[in-house]
C-alpha cells in the first residue's frame, strides 16, 4: 500500500469520527491533492477488497458495515 492511500484512508475514518456519516472519496482525495486516477484506482480497490459498498460508482461509495479503521492493513 502507499502512503496516499494511506492518507486517504485515515482521513475518512478522520471525517466519520467527525460525524460525516457519507464521507465523499473523491473529495478527500483531492483535499490530498491525489490525481484524478489514482482516486480512482484506490476507491475500486477498497471496492474489490469489501472496504467500500457503492451505488453506481466507487467514487462515491460508503464505508462498508463491520469495516474499521484497521480493516485496511
Amino acid at each position: 500500500m502507499k502512503e496516499d492511500e494511506a492518507q486517504m484512508w485515515k482521513e475518512l475514518w478522520r471525517q466519520k469520527r467527525e460525524g460525516i456519516n457519507h464521507p465523499m472519496i473523491v473529495e478527500i482525495g483531492e483535499m490530498l491533492g491525489i490525481n484524478e486516477k489514482r482516486i480512482n484506482y484506490i476507491a475500486e480497490k477498497w471496492y474489490i477488497k469489501g472496504l467500500i459498498n457503492c451505488g453506481v460508482s466507487a467514487r462515491t461509495g460508503w464505508i462498508e458495515q463491520g469495516i474499521t479503521e484497521d480493516s485496511l492493513k
